[in-house]
């Protein structure tokens, strides 16, 4: 880890003091983006699946999206109660999301609303049965009889995200950043994020969470790798607190969370596709393992 350390705070030195970039002011365009979380290549366990699908309007400040998470405790197989473990527990949501850009394009403020259902209604038990019998070779899951019960789930998110850009090399080299936090039933915590970014013909972007299509004016293809790291303070995560009511299965969650993810992105003209791999540090106390699960994300610009 003293060694990781070293090595990016070094990155971040020579990235400082290389040449800097205006960022691209390009007009944008509507797109839509289809994200896919799962953990298949490791384990089915803790965070297992996601899936989102987000449109982006043209004045690129409006976007909406539908989308469903799904967690599982370590073995699905179980059909008993695991009173070790974190609960199984779906949910299916739709929301808005405003983005407010400032500073010439290189600050961006995130104003986001989800709307939907945790519990049975959130369909995460009928979606990981049919995936592991058609689409994926798995155990099959026996134990959403004791999921999280059905509750209207509200969430609130803020972000205020920056970059920075720099030419290193013939490259372009950017670092994001930025702070935020998510208030609401199903999570409620405050994060801190940085990134970075190294290739050609880098996108209009601000990390890999926040995905624009491609736009006029743009570059027809770009190449790059990534690594963004994000700490988060929690306060409420219903996948472990349980439900609101205290009706259901719980566990002690731990207060502190960090994600590591490492990636490759690409883009030919309008399609844009990325993959990465996030490690998870542990949720929950008396976590036997720690968690990883893979990200892939195709955006398409109408």
């Amino acid at each position: 880890m003293k060694r990781i350390l070293i090595a990016v705070i070094t990155m971040i030195t020579v990235v400082a003091q290389a040449q800097a970039q205006e960022p691209r002011t390009v007009a944008p365009v509507s797109g839509v983006s289809v994200h896919f979380e799962n953990d298949h290549l490791f384990h089915d366990r803790h965070y297992t699946h996601g899936t989102e699908i987000r449109y982006r309007s043209e004045e690129g400040y409006i976007g909406c999206m539908v989308g469903q998470l799904m967690y599982t405790p370590m073995d699905i197989s179980v059909v008993a109660l695991q009173t070790n473990d974190r609960p199984f527990g779906a949910w299916l949501y739709a929301g808005v999301t405003h983005y407010r850009p400032s500073n010439v394009g290189r600050e961006l403020e995130i104003y986001e609303w989800k709307i939907g259902v945790v519990g049975p209604h959130a369909y995460g038990k009928e979606v990981q049965t049919y995936f592991h019998s058609h689409v994926f070779s798995g155990a099959d899951p026996r134990g959403w009889g004791n999921q999280l019960q059905d509750e209207l789930a509200l969430s609130l998110r803020y972000a205020h995200l920056y970059r920075k850009e720099r030419e290193l090399l013939g490259a372009d080299v950017r670092l994001t950043g930025g702070y935020g936090a998510t208030v609401g039933n199903v999570h409620m915590n405050g994060n801190i994020e940085m990134g970075l970014q190294f290739g050609w013909n880098i996108p209009n972007n601000f990390g890999s969470d926040v995905i624009v299509p491609t736009a006029r004016g743009a570059s027809d293809w770009s190449l790059y790798v990534f690594a963004e790291s994000k700490l988060r303070i929690v306060f409420i995560n219903m996948f472990l607190d349980g439900n609101t009511d205290n009706s259901s299965h719980y566990v002690d969650k731990r207060d502190i969370v960090e994600d590591y993810s490492i990636g490759l992105a690409a883009r030919y003209k309008r399609v844009g596709i990325d993959y990465s791999v996030v490690h998870r540090t542990d949720e929950y106390v008396g976590q036997p393992e720690r968690t990883f699960f893979s990200c892939f994300n195709i955006t398409v610009a109408l």
